[in-house]
């Protein structure tokens, strides 16, 4: 058989079959696809022009190579292997390999071989075709790149065509709709309206057809082990190159208890451009941070957020929208996220355009390229600002008595601990009052619950007028008992902040139904002792002194010595 690139003869006259192995030769050598033959050591033969063009090696020098030796270096061994073993074997094999082409590049080429025997059984040759799949498998990645991408977005995706079968749903719509993906595609969208949705939802995809504009509905979805789920959708329609309608992409945002779902997507021919649209379409910023720092894509919802239109942000350096005392922990959530790999989350401050920050959640997520080289971020921002104000108000509510607004017993142990140890630490003294409001009873039964609020709240304010704030601290410990601790205060002048409360209560013009209410405390008065490690010495021994006050006639103060 000749090479590639040096053609022999056949000598004698020609027949029948010299014709017909001619008519074969020449297939050979005008197909796109690559020709090998190589004896049962392994060694190349004879190869096609297609050969040369695809590889960059010609025929003289592919020839006494080891077939194997043209694969990349981490298959060698394993190809060598699987040559010698199916080269005895009479059925053909298919499989993918990695070549190098003579200029280095990789190739992927899609095999079918075949052993070749003489007529005693003898291995003549093994020979071998090839198509190069190195494109495909290349757009193959890309695609499942994406894929993995909207997988790690954490919230849904689903596309469907124009007919409402459904062609694409990421992780999140799988959890959504409590479906296995091979059951989820191809299955109709209208399988999980419920009947009573159904003709309510048919009008609003007609005004979508009708429009060709995004809209949006709130509405139920039937799960499939048979729970419903309030959603808000937001659909897109998607037009194929000639302008018409070839589906639709919608956003998912489960009402009920406000977990957002990822958008939807449809998988056609062109799918990049597809999930392009679809971070487009999502109501949280959006971006891809290059290696660089700079930002090679946002998307519209930025200026919602940030306040910059994306035109604004794009190309420039993401550093924009960072305050500086915040760079050192961003630059450690971007390493972590390069180095892990994984999804990371934190919880950070931005800058909007006109200046102000701005409480953000961001996630993000390394992206590679298809030779597995870093690419950037891909990130994913969300305004948590009203969120963190609840959490403030919460934190504030669980440290303050809710009637008088004064610490609650809990906040003030937490921080007479803390005084405590700074007074042990530069030797400092440290007081605690105990006040408690004389006769409550009779002011409940006179006035009823509500006046007794107004005699509690009250006092409260009388409390807090007479302290130095915010170093002094009052807490109500309950019922109508309160508690001050005196930072860097002896027990003389504790005793006079005490009289203070004490008289001011006594003089206050109190009224409650148009009826006046009059107030006397007793006070108990102690200072923290060297060596003590708590407060809660001090505090007895106030309390032993209360009990003196209120034995002696009430609406006095007397104090207890260590």
């Amino acid at each position: 058989m000749a090479t590639a690139d040096e053609r022999t003869t056949s000598q004698g006259p020609r027949g029948d079959e010299t014709d017909r192995l001619d008519f074969l030769q020449a297939i050979v050598e005008t197909t796109d696809a690559i020709v090998v033959a190589a004896d049962a050591d392994g060694r190349v033969i004879w190869v096609n022009d297609a050969f040369t063009r695809i590889t960059g090696f010609r025929g003289s020098e592919a020839r006494g190579r080891f077939l194997w030796s043209f694969r990349v270096p981490e298959e060698q061994k394993p190809g060598r292997e699987a040559f010698l073993e199916a080269v005895g074997r009479t059925d053909e094999r298919r499989f993918e390999s990695r070549w190098l082409t003579r200029d280095g590049s990789e190739l992927c080429l899609s095999w079918s071989t075949r052993t070749l025997f003489d007529e005693n059984g003898a291995v003549r040759f093994r020979v071998g075709t090839a198509v190069d799949v190195t494109a495909e498998r290349r757009n193959a990645a890309r695609a499942l790149d994406l894929g993995e991408m909207l997988d790690q977005v954490g919230e849904a995706v689903i596309l469907v065509d124009r007919d409402s079968v459904i062609q694409y749903a990421n992780r999140e719509a799988v959890e959504l709709y409590r479906t296995p993906l091979k059951k989820l595609i191809g299955k109709s969208n209208r399988d999980f309206i419920p009947e009573a949705e159904a003709e309510r939802f048919e009008k609003f995809q007609q005004t979508l057809r009708d429009s060709m504009e995004p809209q949006a509905i709130e509405t139920t979805r039937v799960r499939g082990d048979g729970t419903t789920v309030p959603v808000e959708l937001r659909v897109s329609p998607i037009r194929d190159s000639a302008g018409k309608l070839s589906g639709f992409v919608s956003v998912s945002y489960d009402i009920s208890d406000q977990i957002r779902l990822q958008e939807s997507a449809r998988i056609a021919a062109d799918r990049n451009a597809v999930l392009v649209r679809l971070l487009e379409n999502l109501p949280d910023p959006v971006f891809h941070m290059r290696p660089d720092g700079t930002l090679g894509y946002v998307n519209d919802a930025v200026e919602d957020v940030y306040g910059y239109k994306p035109e604004e942000l794009l190309d420039g350096p993401m550093a924009r929208v960072r305050p500086l005392d915040r760079a050192k922990h961003m630059a450690e959530f971007v390493a972590r996220a390069i180095e892990t790999g994984e999804p990371c989350i934190m919880e950070t401050q931005a800058l909007h355009k006109d200046g102000h920050r701005i409480e953000v959640e961001v996630r993000a997520v390394r992206i590679d390229d298809t030779d597995g080289n870093y690419a950037g971020l891909a990130g994913f921002a969300r305004d948590i600002g009203e969120r963190k104000r609840m959490e403030t108000e919460l934190r504030r509510h669980a440290s303050t008595d809710t009637l008088t607004g004064l610490a609650n017993r809990r906040h003030f142990e937490a921080i007479a601990a803390a005084e405590v140890k700074r007074a042990a630490r530069y030797g400092h003294p440290l007081s605690f009052i105990i006040c408690d409001l004389d006769h409550f009873k009779r002011v409940n039964d006179s006035f009823g619950h509500d006046g007794g609020d107004v005699a509690l709240q009250r006092f409260a304010q009388i409390v807090s007028a007479s302290l130095r704030l915010p170093t002094d601290v009052a807490a109500r410990l309950g019922g109508e008992e309160f508690g001050v601790l005196l930072p860097e205060t002896d027990i003389e002048s504790a005793v006079a902040v005490a009289e203070r409360i004490r008289r001011r209560t006594e003089e206050a013009a109190i009224e409650f139904g148009g009826r006046p209410m009059r107030l006397t405390v007793s006070l108990g008065v102690s200072q923290h002792a060297p060596g003590e490690s708590s407060l809660a010495a001090a505090m007895k021994r106030a309390d032993r002194a209360l009990y003196e006050a209120k034995g002696a006639g009430r609406n006095r103060t007397c104090t207890a010595s260590a």
